[in-house]
């Protein structure tokens, strides 16, 4: 027990360390990295695009974290920064700056976990896939893997019951990005035998987190003989969705509506103007001006509220 204990004090120091930025920095090139610990971590394709956008811009600002390889000499095991290397290794460059930390492999799994959760970028059912890799891979016990978290082993227990609820393939399509976090939590309120289908619907309808909730309380509320015709077609949820705007007729309106609220304003200015200059109480013409804008103005977000 001991030797857990020990390792969540080397997670604790390495990430006092990270934000010292007192240990190892260096670059080294991009072949020499692993991605060994990447099935952890879902893809999240609106995080990555801001991600490339930033590194293509500006570089890589902050060093990624990694370990040395245990089973490839000169390799490193990345921990975290997977969008930066993905990011760097699309734009091209051949070279990545790397945070190295000394970590076991039980505490490298826990790392993961701890550099991610003070900003909020991991999800719990990531959580549960690394603590269930060392319940089930790693054969720790409840009660150690409490330990190596700072946890109750109720607590880990929970986690574990969280992914071993979900089947693969849903867990697949949130690895690759083909659904959300929200969409899977609905999935994951299903027995494990309806999810296959429900997941299949999903997709083919492209369900949002809220129709998906829908789909499932439709489901859990109705005899299991109505499932797969509600499945192939849930027209109960599709009615409700709006129909899609015409975004040309739209702009060209908007256009025509801005151009004319431009036309406003400088007739507006000119007659103040005007009216200054023949010395005349400008102040009502004023008024009544800003109060033909707002008029103007409430009538353009009205439209565009409608459009």
């Amino acid at each position: 027990m001991n030797i857990r204990i020990n390792d969540r004090s080397n997670v604790m120091e390495s990430n006092k360390r990270i934000s010292s930025q007192s240990d190892t920095i260096t670059d080294i090139s991009l072949s020499k990295i692993l991605l060994g610990y990447q099935h952890f971590r879902f893809n999240r394709p609106h995080l990555y695009t801001s991600m490339r956008k930033s590194v293509k811009r500006y570089g890589q600002i902050t060093p990624v974290v990694v370990v040395r390889s245990y089973t490839i000499h000169g390799s490193y095991e990345l921990l975290d920064g997977f969008k930066r290397y993905h990011a760097l290794n699309d734009l091209g460059k051949d070279s990545i700056r790397i945070h190295i930390v000394k970590l076991g492999i039980h505490a490298s799994k826990v790392a993961i976990i701890d550099f991610n959760k003070a900003h909020g970028s991991i999800s719990a059912l990531e959580e549960s896939l690394i603590v269930k890799s060392l319940y089930r891979e790693d054969k720790l016990n409840q009660v150690e893997i409490g330990v190596l978290f700072g946890k109750h082993k109720s607590w880990v227990c929970r986690r574990i019951s969280l992914c071993e609820h979900l089947i693969d393939e849903v867990i697949e399509h949130l690895r690759l990005g083909l659904i959300c976090m929200s969409v899977a939590m609905e999935l994951n309120r299903l027995p494990r035998c309806n999810q296959e289908k429900a997941l299949a619907s999903v997709v083919k309808h492209r369900l949002s987190s809220r129709e998906t909730h829908k789909l499932v309380s439709h489901l859990l509320s109705s005899p299991h003989w109505e499932h797969d015709n509600f499945l192939w077609l849930p027209l109960i949820i599709l009615e409700e969705r709006e129909p899609p705007r015409d975004t040309k007729k739209t702009k060209d309106t908007l256009t025509q509506l801005v151009k004319s609220l431009d036309r406003i304003l400088k007739i507006s200015i000119e007659n103040c103007f005007q009216a200054i200059s023949d010395n005349v109480d400008f102040i009502p013409l004023l008024e009544k001006k800003i109060t033909d804008t707002i008029y103007h103005l409430t009538g353009l977000h009205t439209h565009l509220k409608e459009s």
